[in-house]
């Protein structure tokens, strides 16, 4: 009983350590437990930080037991293994002997070094700057501003590790280093700063807190939502604070900061940043191509309804939607955890720019400007988030009738 007791907290931390969202490691957990033949009732509670176990066994003794779970930040690929490995107990594919061996090497599987990630962050950081409206020039040099950023925050790994002084770090010297660089070479340094806001935007508390809050488990999604409005509350008002000093350079030579991205490219480039984003979360590499169609088909979406001039929130809930529905599809195809999808597809599909004007427009003491723009992102992200929502309701309802139907036949 006591072996069975740890492989189940090792299957839920293997989860919430590395992503996962709460009501899943809640139903893996569960679901492995009926599978084995000593447990014939299960009660489990996940929070971020800790994981309550209460099994019954044969001869109707309680069990109980609470472990702590530090999270590691987000591994696509041992989320993926783990669901995997409880989906093969279930189907009694392997013993619990195997299970066991087995969630030890997945919980301690390499993750990848250090310097890669650092080379991701700074090409995403460049591509959605691209994104952002930028130009070739504002590719390159957030390149090298991602490169000298993160590899610093690298060095200082104390601050790395305390989130919300990360955030305020990456957005305080980030800002204040692109605009210095854009000025030296009079350019706008609004794709720059947006396209660095946007690499470390908390996408995955957002997505999970969503999909929580769907689930029923309105405690962890309510914290989840606090912590996402924390995280990017310490990276904007920090950039703001650099905007206020040095004002902002964004009336430059026009000619200067010509786009030179054409529509057709935009599906492209957010294909490209959803694969970087997918590795840089450890995604399976059998699966970085779907995470690419997930970011394409988002954005064309998006792109075709702006090109028709309709509201950009409507845009934004349509692509959310699209996002949600066939990562739910490839979740089913592939018989893999649909957050694997989702949030290397969501993060592309943020409005930063807005948020970036709405922080400007306060640097700059145009408070009237400021609070609209700041409105407006408000609005967006609520689209886009409720698109993901809806979907992902109306996926789970219709789970839980065929789940329903099967038992009652």
């Amino acid at each position: 009983m006591i072996l069975s007791i740890e492989f189940l907290h090792t299957i839920g931390r293997i989860m919430v350590a590395n992503g996962a969202e709460i009501y899943r490691a809640e139903e893996c957990i569960k679901y492995a437990a009926l599978a084995l033949d000593n447990i014939c009732d299960i009660h489990t509670t996940v929070t971020p930080n800790s994981i309550t176990i209460s099994a019954t066994d044969v001869n109707r003794q309680v069990h109980t037991s609470v472990r702590r779970v530090t999270r590691q930040g987000v591994n696509l690929t041992k989320i993926a293994y783990a669901n995997d490995l409880s989906r093969r107990l279930v189907n009694l594919k392997v013993s619990l002997e195997e299970a066991i061996e087995e969630a030890i090497a997945i919980e301690r599987m390499p993750g990848i070094s250090q310097f890669y990630k650092i080379g991701l962050l700074s090409f995403n950081a460049a591509m959605l700057s691209l994104l952002s409206d930028g130009t070739m020039t504002h590719f390159f040099i957030a390149i090298f501003v991602g490169l000298f950023l993160f590899g610093i925050l690298e060095k200082l790994s104390f601050i790395g590790q305390l989130s919300f002084v990360r955030e305020i770090f990456l957005g305080f010297v980030g800002s204040a280093l692109s605009i210095i660089i854009c000025r030296f070479f009079r350019i706008d340094d609004g794709p720059l700063v947006t396209g660095l806001l946007l690499t470390i935007f908390p996408g995955t508390a957002m997505i999970n807190s969503i999909r929580n809050i769907i689930a029923g488990d309105l405690i962890s999604g309510a914290v989840g939502v606090l912590e996402t409005a924390g995280l990017m509350l310490s990276l904007f008002a920090s950039a703001g604070a650099v905007l206020s000093i040095s004002g902002s350079f964004s009336d430059v030579i026009a000619a200067a900061s010509v786009n030179s991205i054409t529509l057709a490219l935009y599906p492209v480039l957010a294909g490209i940043s959803s694969a970087t984003f997918f590795t840089y979360f450890q995604g399976p590499w059998a699966l970085i191509f779907s995470s690419v169609a997930v970011g394409v088909l988002g954005r064309i979406v998006y792109s075709f309804i702006v090109a028709f001039n309709l509201p950009s929130g409507i845009g934004l809930f349509l692509a959310g939607s699209t996002v949600a529905l066939i990562a739910e599809h490839l979740a089913r195809y592939h018989k893999t955890p649909s957050t694997l999808f989702v949030i290397s597809g969501f993060i592309p599909l943020v409005p930063a720019s807005i948020m970036y004007q709405a922080v400007l427009a306060f640097a700059t003491n145009s408070l009237s400007q400021g609070g609209a723009l700041f409105l407006a992102s408000a609005i967006h992200m609520f689209a886009l988030g409720t698109g993901i929502a809806t979907v992902t309701a109306m996926i789970r309802s219709w789970k839980q009738r065929t789940n329903n139907t099967q038992i009652a036949a």
